[in-house]
């Protein structure tokens, strides 16, 4: 028994010692995407009404079968002669990248909208006076959900997508918009 567990322990002993045959490259030795990405887009309010955002992005859980990540991002839009809007949020998304690089994704989160009338903005008083006043904005919750196409480079991933974002109060109901983000990923690690 004690020479049968001394052999044991030898070859395993000189299986650890040994050098592995090399194999033929797989999957896991491609290089991972970066955890950390930031990004910079066009974000098209209605499409027509010009902006921009700006994020970032990290990699929660990176398998074969996709990633889920999370974003903070920061934007501004100009809903011209109406509004403009301005805003911070966060979403959660997955993103599945084909062989290719050719990347399809699905995003959902919350943030906070704050939008300013794009005019000046008059209060008239108790006495019929009529003044110009601070134009402080109202604030809003915003939600939103995007669907989305993309292509991964080595260093950056240019990308498309749709966002429903919606503006809640607006007259005690939610108004939704739709954007369309057209801009690039870049990360390194």
């Amino acid at each position: 028994m004690a020479r049968t567990l001394s052999v044991l322990l030898a070859l395993a002993a000189s299986s650890l010692h040994a050098s592995p045959a090399r194999a033929a490259p797989s999957a896991v030795d491609e290089p991972a995407p970066p955890r950390l990405t930031f990004s910079l887009a066009y974000f098209g309010e209605f499409l027509f009404h010009p902006g921009a955002m700006g994020g970032v992005e990290y990699s929660l859980l990176d398998r074969p079968w996709g990633t889920l990540f999370v974003t903070g991002n920061l934007g501004l839009y100009v809903h011209v002669r109406n509004h403009v809007g301005v805003f911070v949020d966060s979403e959660f998304g997955y993103r599945h990248t084909f062989g290719s690089g050719y990347e399809l994704e699905a995003l959902a989160g919350l943030g906070y909208l704050h939008t300013f009338l794009a005019a000046p903005v008059y209060e008239v008083d108790d006495a019929g006076h009529v003044d110009k006043v601070v134009n402080g904005g109202r604030p809003h919750i915003m939600p939103t959900f995007s669907v989305g196409t993309g292509w991964r480079f080595e260093h950056v991933a240019p990308f498309l997508r749709v966002q429903a974002f919606g503006e809640y109060p607006f007259n005690r109901h939610l108004l939704m918009h739709f954007a369309l983000l057209l801009g690039a990923r870049f990360g390194w690690k």
